[in-house]
């Protein structure tokens, strides 16, 4: 039992260390966004950068795709490391895009979306 207790010290330890880590150095690539239309809302996804395009169910996967609540709440757990970039992926860009069905918001929801990004103080790559 006394080894369970100091396993969990460690874990704990060791969780925090990499959080802190985590939250002082950027995403080498920074950050990709995309965007499409499902259930009469938008869902949202955001994937570390890369250099490959991702598959149609890698950007769609139900673990990664947010509401924009969830969105807002992930861009202000990144907003806490500093020059952390952001690139919101253009619907035609990915080779798969077509069949992703990706798209970008009307204005009303991306414009306030884009100053949110601004707000935090993250950088919004074109």
């Amino acid at each position: 039992m006394r080894w369970l207790g100091i396993a969990l010290i460690v874990a704990v330890t060791v969780l925090g260390l990499a959080d802190t880590c985590r939250a002082q150095v950027p995403a080498m690539k920074g950050w990709e966004l995309y965007s499409w239309a499902e259930g009469g809302g938008w869902r949202f996804a955001l994937h570390l950068g890369t250099n490959r395009t991702k598959s149609c169910a890698e950007i769609k996967n139900p673990m990664a795709a947010k509401n924009l609540r969830e969105l807002d709440a992930a861009l202000a757990e990144l907003a806490r490391t500093p020059a952390e970039s952001i690139i919101w992926e253009p619907p035609g860009a990915a080779v798969l895009a077509g069949a992703c069905d990706l798209a970008y918001p009307p204005p009303e929801i991306a414009e306030p979306l884009h100053r949110r990004i601004r707000s935090l103080g993250l950088i919004e790559l074109q």
